[in-house]
């Protein structure tokens, strides 16, 4: 039987990956329905956001139930001001901030040790995606998914070593910061 090397340890690639994208499992609202496309082509439905390595094609949501006709309607709420852009600090933006949050988490995991590393690739991600930056970095939305991504990757990162997470960075992370420019 052959056994890995040791100081070869996917876990924690997936463990981060997985994280990212779990963000979001505690911010969709439970009808939310999720159309991702993988690098294959590959369409799948799903109830939460999609997954690292996969594309958000488009997501509906289920119309709310009824209300009960014993129920009053209720009350009408205070709008809550957007700091920028169309819904952008509630869960409608999803699709598209947490492709930047998670862009956002990767960069921010690997420069921590050696910041000037990845510098150029995010200046250059940054400049790509200004306009929707610019449209969603401000609001409260995605700065609440980007605190909650940082401190997943934080708590992950610090189960599986310096060691991990500089192979990690290096090699898969740099690649998908990459390809976050395409």
């Amino acid at each position: 039987m052959h056994h890995p090397p040791a100081t070869h340890k996917p876990w924690p690639q997936a463990l981060l990956c997985a994280s990212l994208a779990s963000c979001a499992l505690f911010t969709a609202p439970a009808s939310a329905h999720f159309k991702c496309v993988n690098a294959a082509g590959k369409t799948m439905y799903q109830d939460t956001p999609c997954p690292a390595g996969t594309q958000p094609v488009s997501r509906a949501s289920k119309a709310p139930p009824p209300p009960e006709p014993a129920q009053a309607p209720p009350a009408p709420k205070k709008p809550q001001p957007m700091r920028s852009g169309p819904g952008a600090n509630d869960a409608s933006a999803d699709t598209a901030i947490l492709p930047l949050v998670t862009q956002q988490a990767l960069f921010d995991t690997c420069s921590s040790a050696q910041p000037d590393r990845y510098l150029e690739v995010h200046k250059r991600w940054r400049t790509q995606h200004q306009a929707a930056l610019e449209q969603y970095e401000k609001s409260d939305r995605y700065q609440s998914l980007r605190r909650k991504a940082g401190q997943q990757a934080q708590e992950q990162w610090s189960l599986a070593g310096a060691e991990a997470k500089a192979q990690y960075c290096k090699g898969q992370a740099l690649q998908m910061l990459e390809q976050g420019l395409k």
